[in-house]
């Protein structure tokens, strides 16, 4: 009796498992594919886009500082000066009043200031009759269509009255910079690029001229003296000859081929207006106007 009713006991127990496993409601009994059916699913994880590349990611310019300087020139027909017969004069005026440059002070090393017989203002915003000085003016669009080759000769950057002469100068990537000292005191010429190899050589009064260049396309590059704080010049390199300073008239000369180009111009405090669109035709000069607001 006994058996019989363990047999019995046995066989019950496979019906009632038998009738969980096919989903009976009454059954408290889940399965673990049911488990999981019934449980709730995990949060789907956040998709954050992949960022962009160095190259491709960009960010505001402050206020003076130029666009970015058109690549260098991939290939193409080499340049002929000799086409070019046409250009662009450039004037630069201002709006508003031109904030006064402080005096010079050349405590520092008395034998800067014996070389001056009055005071010398800064030269960081230089202007009279409504014309703007030193502002780089140059092309930034239409010079892709050649490759060129630097020059030789190079462009001459002198220490002359503890003042770098000139303080603003453009030069074509790969062209030769000679660095003079003029002056009866040591200086330092300190280049600060963000792209190029950044220099700093010691210059002694009365030393033979340096001779650097920078390898690439860059606006702008500030040249320092670290001995004399106030001494500061500033370079456009540029991929191509297209490029100038306008002087104490506020104006600047480009000599161009027949084309179309954008042209820009570049200050080193001043906030800098919109770039134009010009056409030059052949042996003709187009007048381009910019104005600066100072407020």
């Amino acid at each position: 009796m006994n058996s019989r009713n363990r047999f019995l006991g046995l066989a019950l127990a496979a019906a009632a498992g038998a009738r969980a496993g096919c989903g009976d409601s009454g059954s408290s009994a889940v399965e673990p594919a049911q488990a999981a059916e019934k449980s709730p699913a995990p949060a789907a994880a956040a998709i954050v886009p992949p960022a962009l590349p160095a190259a491709v990611a960009t960010a505001a310019a402050p206020a003076g500082v130029a666009p970015v300087v058109a690549p260098p020139v991939e290939g193409g027909p080499a340049y002929d000066p000799a086409k070019a017969t046409g250009g662009i004069k450039a004037t630069v005026k201002y709006t508003g009043n031109l904030p006064k440059m402080r005096p010079v002070k050349f405590d520092a090393d008395p034998e800067c200031g014996k070389q001056h017989t009055s005071a010398v203002p800064e030269e960081t915003v230089a202007g009279k009759d409504g014309k703007l000085q030193n502002v780089i003016v140059y092309v930034s669009k239409g010079f892709e269509k050649w490759s060129y080759k630097a020059p030789a000769d190079p462009v001459v950057l002198d220490q002359k009255g503890c003042m770098y002469v000139p303080h603003v100068f453009t030069v074509m990537a790969g062209q030769p910079i000679a660095i003079k000292n003029s002056d009866p005191v040591m200086h330092n010429v300190h280049a600060i690029p963000k792209v190029n190899k950044e220099f700093n050589r010691s210059q002694l009064k009365g030393s033979k001229d340096l001779s650097e260049k920078f390898d690439k396309p860059e606006l702008p590059v500030i040249i320092k003296c670290d001995v004399h704080g106030w001494m500061k010049s500033w370079a456009g390199v540029f991929a191509h000859p297209f490029h100038a300073v306008t002087g104490e008239d506020g104006t600047a000369a480009i000599k161009l081929p027949a084309g179309e180009y954008e042209i820009s111009v570049w200050h080193e405090k001043l906030a800098v207006p919109a770039m134009q669109k010009v056409t030059v035709a052949e042996g003709a000069v187009k007048d381009v106007e910019f104005t600066f607001e100072i407020k």
